[in-house]
């Protein structure tokens, strides 16, 4: 190689060697001091856009494990209220068996049945405030869509309290009692009118199990229970010579008590004898005592219910009883049957342009019901109020309020005294901004308003008769035919998103707990043939819960599994990720030894490189 002065291509050499193994050295001290093979795009394009991917979808998986973990938090809540309910099921039906025994008087079933309402009210306080993050575990879905028409009924005259069976007239003359079966569609002769009357089947009455009917053929009163295929006549008008018109006739829900207006008297064992104005007679089936209430009718009432044990009777009329409806207003009135005077005491005293109606009493005498009048100066507005009423201290107080024009309709109140159901137009829960007549919950304990339809035009009519559970409204509005609306809300899912897509969504059914439990809040013990109907509603009713226990297990047993994987698939996303990103210490060590190496011999080799210029000068001094 030639000396050469201008270049020194030795040195050249040698300080690129050295850049290069100073890179190097510099790119390990990097790599090993953030663990990192890849720190920037330059270091492997393709190894950085696979890792990016990777981890991505690792915090994915993440998150969707949390989501399982939350899921599995929601059925665990919702599984511990349903073990708290199959408790309380369980209890209630040992009351029912006890109460079904027939060594019990009416104050010792009084007693059981009171710690059955107690345990009612306290599964729909768990079905209503059982919630995760704010959702209601329970409440099940909006009921939407329409009406279904039959012609095998054409007016429709009671409904059971589970909503199962509807009792009502054919179109034929003379019209017969028919029952229809709402699942099954279903249609039974239960009265040939013609064998009773020529003029066939008038009035009916049904108690909660739909068990026992009490019907007016001409004029007389009979009891049909179905559960044996048995009539018996209750009234013995035709020996009085009376011509009844049974402005009134109702049936208890525990199907103990009957009550009716009659012009006929009766002692306490049933006689007739003589006749009169238009009052109430009452029979308590278990021990076949009649009574009377003092208040002569002379117009059909607008509203004629006993309470579930059959204890207390209230009625909305215009007649004046006893003078204390003067102006004969459409007045609120109440009889204490079993303690009480026996008489027709008004609750309400509006002006004869006021409204009023009766929602139903309950067992120990609270009464529900809707006025425009200002009862207790709670309504100054004269707006249309729901009202409730302590006749023990003998206050109201104001529920509900609907402006002038919106009415509450068909109120309906349950066998436990704490449920009401009715049609309206108003919006109380910002579900019904349009003003669509829906169907209403109200839960009197809770002080809570639930809407349960979300129809999106009022397919329902004020004149409508709503089961005891709320899950059918009924109407008589068709030509020759009936309709009824299946109210029954449905079971909400909650999905769970498992990271996967569209496939990756676990669905579990929680079940609309309340409308899940055939006839609940429906059904009392208060008497013996209650009893025994019950016993068999509650094992239906606990084996709805099992199954709803059951989806929720199947679900925990799915999240737990995708829990599992989920586990499995971000730990192969990070291993998959670090084999990509994270450096090889041992091997990294090991070429920053070599390069640190290469370093230092570049230097040396630099500064011998750099000197050969010297041997130029030499050359040039001894010439």
């Amino acid at each position: 190689m030639p000396l050469s002065i201008l270049s020194n291509v030795s040195s050249l050499r040698s300080q690129r060697a050295l850049s290069d193994s100073t890179r190097r050295v510099g790119l390990s001290f990097e790599r090993l001091s953030s663990g990192l093979r890849i720190n920037r795009a330059s270091d492997d394009a393709a190894g950085l856009a696979i890792s990016e991917d990777l981890r991505v979808e690792s915090r994915i998986t993440a998150t969707a494990s949390r989501n399982v973990s939350d899921g599995v938090s929601l059925l665990q809540i919702a599984g511990g209220a349903l073990d708290s309910i199959s408790s309380l099921l369980t209890r209630m039906s040992e009351l029912a068996e006890q109460a079904a025994n027939g060594t019990l008087g009416s104050e010792q079933r009084a007693a059981l049945d009171q710690e059955y309402n107690s345990l009612s009210r306290e599964i729909a306080r768990i079905s209503e405030s059982t919630e995760f993050n704010g959702i209601k575990l329970f409440g099940g879905e909006q009921v939407t869509g329409s009406k279904t028409a039959s012609s095998q009924l054409e007016t429709v005259l009671g409904i059971s309290a589970d909503g199962k069976t509807v009792f009502g007239k054919n179109n034929l003359f003379p019209p017969n009692l028919h029952s229809f079966d709402t699942e099954t569609g279903e249609v039974t002769l239960e009265i040939a009118g013609a064998d009773y009357d020529p003029s066939g089947i008038g009035k009916v009455a049904v108690d909660a199990s739909g068990n026992r009917v009490v019907f007016e053929a001409g004029d007389e009163i009979f009891l049909y229970d179905r559960t044996i295929g048995q009539v018996t006549q209750l009234t013995d008008a035709a020996s009085v010579g009376t011509t009844e018109a049974y402005y009134g006739l109702t049936i208890s829900a525990d199907g103990n008590t009957v009550a009716f207006t009659s012009q006929a008297r009766y002692d306490s064992a049933g006689n007739a004898s003589g006749n009169g104005a238009d009052q109430i007679v009452t029979i308590d089936l278990s021990t076949g005592v009649y009574g009377s209430i003092v208040g002569d009718f002379t117009t059909t009432p607008a509203h004629f219910e006993l309470s579930a044990n059959g204890d207390y009777l209230v009625t909305t009329s215009r007649d004046n009883f006893n003078g204390n409806n003067p102006d004969v207003g459409a007045d609120v009135f109440v009889a204490d049957i079993r303690s009480g005077s026996g008489s027709l005491e008004n609750i309400t005293n509006g002006a004869n342009t006021d409204s009023a109606s009766s929602g139903g009493i309950t067992n120990d005498g609270r009464v529900f019901l809707s006025s425009s009048s200002n009862l207790g100066g709670l309504n100054p507005g004269g707006d249309n109020v729901l009202f409730e009423y302590d006749q023990g201290s003998g206050e109201f107080e104001a529920k509900l309020s609907l402006p002038t024009g919106q009415n509450f309709a068909s109120l309906t109140l349950s066998a436990d005294g704490q449920t009401l159901h009715f049609l309206s137009a108003g919006d109380f829960a910002g579900d019904n901004p349009n003003n669509q007549r829906q169907l209403f919950r109200y839960d009197a304990d809770l002080d809570q308003v639930t809407q349960i339809t979300a129809l999106t035009t009022s397919t329902f009519i004020n004149a409508s008769l709503i089961s005891a559970d709320g899950s059918l409204v009924t109407d008589n509005a068709g030509t020759f035919n009936f309709n009824y609306f299946d109210t029954t809300m449905s079971a909400a899912n909650i999905s769970i998103d498992t990271g996967d897509g569209s496939i990756g969504v676990i669905q579990t059914e929680l079940g609309a707990l309340r409308a899940s439990l055939d006839g609940f809040s429906g059904y009392v013990i208060s008497s013996e043939f209650a009893a025994k109907q019950t016993l068999d509603v509650l094992e239906e009713n606990r084996g709805q819960l099992a199954s709803i226990q059951g989806s929720i297990g199947a679900g925990l047993s799915r999240l737990e599994t995708a829990h599992s994987v989920l586990g499995q698939k971000k730990l192969e996303f990070d291993s998959a990720r670090s084999r990509i990103v994270d450096v090889d210490v041992a091997d990294e060590a090991a070429q920053l030894t070599r390069n640190t190496i290469l370093q230092q011999a570049g230097a040396a080799v630099l500064t011998q490189a750099n000197a050969q210029t010297d041997l130029a000068l030499l050359l040039l001094e001894s010439s």
